[in-house]
């Protein structure tokens, strides 16, 4: 739980606690714990975010029996919802070999989402070149006319073809045909 003035609390401790596997949701505690770890939190609100942020689950079952399996291609048009509330249409890349959604900087700048409180938290990255610390924040937009609110991290794709890559982490409850990708 969330203490107003202790921050996070532990409520009950297990002999045998399941750090693999919890039986209600079907995910570890150890992943989750290793998420957070290094994280700070500016206040509850913040913490809030990044909570859900972190560990919302979908509810695919319920997705999957309201709005059926819908297919993608490997390139989408996503409408991102910007700072003011409007959708902008934006092409993306479907990638099933990234985990998490990411967003070019200079595109989430001018949409307005790099605003202090939309900014999750900061995550150290390795590339080709070099170690970069690389803002994570809050996105919400439609893809296949379904919602998505999910975090993203940022990079600068001003090279690339595509300025916004949707990870596997928002593609639940989708499946996504080859077609159209190039090696």
């Amino acid at each position: 739980m969330l203490h107003p003035d202790n921050g996070p609390m532990v409520l009950e401790l297990n002999a045998q606690p399941g750090l693999q596997i919890q039986l209600a949701n079907g995910i570890g505690l150890r992943k989750r714990l290793e998420r957070v770890e290094d994280l700070e939190v500016r206040d509850d609100e913040h913490g809030v975010k990044i909570a859900k942020a972190l560990f919302a689950e979908r509810y695919l079952d319920r997705v999957k029996a309201e709005e059926g399996i819908k297919t993608l291609s490997v390139f989408e048009t996503v409408k991102v919802i910007d700072a003011p509330g409007n959708k902008v249409e934006i092409p993306a890349k479907i990638d099933t070999g990234a985990w998490r959604t990411s967003i070019d900087r200079e595109l989430a700048n001018s949409l307005g989402l790099l605003k202090k409180e939309n900014v999750l938290w900061a995550k150290e990255v390795k590339s080709s070149l070099g170690k970069e610390m690389r803002p994570v924040i809050s996105l919400k937009y439609y893809l296949a006319g379904r919602f998505i609110k999910t975090i993203a991290g940022l990079a600068d794709r001003a090279n690339m073809k595509s300025k916004l890559i949707v990870g596997r982490r928002d593609l639940g409850g989708f499946l996504v045909k080859p077609e159209g990708l190039t090696v």
